[in-house]
């Protein structure tokens, strides 16, 4: 087991919700849905799962003390912008669950604080000091546009207009740029003397995942396109695995 397991699960889930916020947002629901509720609130329950895992991280609870000491660090604004998501996806969850249309400010504004929390995460390891492979640009599309892209497509499970169409193409574009961010973070590794083995499994199964979003089959009923979905999980879990292991053992 790694040490940075934690932030494993924390970067992971957190990563899923904000690509499915984002898609959210582009791509908003028509109509309304008796179970409008479900979606923030499975977002809320991924970002919070997530939150909790990094804080066991810190090992000792006085740790946390010595951590907010340091209010500019990266590991408490991380904490800030996870706190100000899981705020603003409770209030998108109390709205929906009153049987209110879905506010699309709230929606947007946790989806903004989503993304937000991506780039603090990049920013989390291009200043850390834990492996040479982290401090390189590539390391911010990796968290941005990996999350971002492999998280997209799960928005459609919740509408299933995503898969089709306009929402087909651009879970197709997503997952190609999760993709690249990966392939770009392998190339990084690679030129750093680390392992990317891992990161370049995550590269094909997100190229096979855009390949399928884009086709048109896929386009046309909804549990195929659970296997888009699970393409996306499985390559942001494994490349972000990659990235861990081979630099905090």
């Amino acid at each position: 087991m790694i040490s940075e397991f934690p932030l494993f699960v924390f970067t992971t889930l957190s990563g899923l919700a904000a690509g499915a916020l984002v898609a959210s947002a582009a791509f908003p629901t028509k109509g309304e849905s008796k179970r409008a509720w479900l979606f923030p609130l499975c977002m809320l329950v991924l970002v919070g799962v997530g939150a909790l895992a990094s804080v066991t991280h810190l090992g000792r609870p006085q740790n946390l003390t010595y951590m907010l000491a340091n209010p500019t660090s990266s590991l408490v604004m991380e904490g800030i912008f996870a706190g100000l998501t899981c705020i603003a996806l409770i209030a998108d969850v109390v709205l929906a669950a009153k049987g209110k249309a879905a506010n699309r400010i709230v929606r947007i504004a946790a989806t903004v604080l989503a993304v937000v929390l991506m780039c603090v995460q990049g920013y989390a390891y291009f200043t850390s000091f834990g492996s040479p492979a982290w401090a390189a640009v590539s390391v911010w599309a990796f968290f941005v546009l990996g999350s971002i892209g492999c998280g997209f497509a799960a928005w459609g499970l919740f509408d299933g207009e995503v898969s089709e169409g306009a929402g087909a193409k651009a879970s197709t574009v997503a997952l190609a740029l999760a993709c690249v961010s990966f392939a770009w973070e392998a190339a990084t590794f690679v030129g750093a003397g680390a392992d990317a083995s891992l990161l370049i499994a995550g590269v094909v199964v997100s190229a096979v995942g855009a390949a399928c979003a884009g086709a048109k089959g896929f386009a046309t009923a909804k549990l195929p396109w659970v296997v888009v979905v699970a393409l996306g999980v499985v390559a942001l879990c494994v490349a972000r695995w990659g990235f861990y292991a081979a630099s905090i053992l």
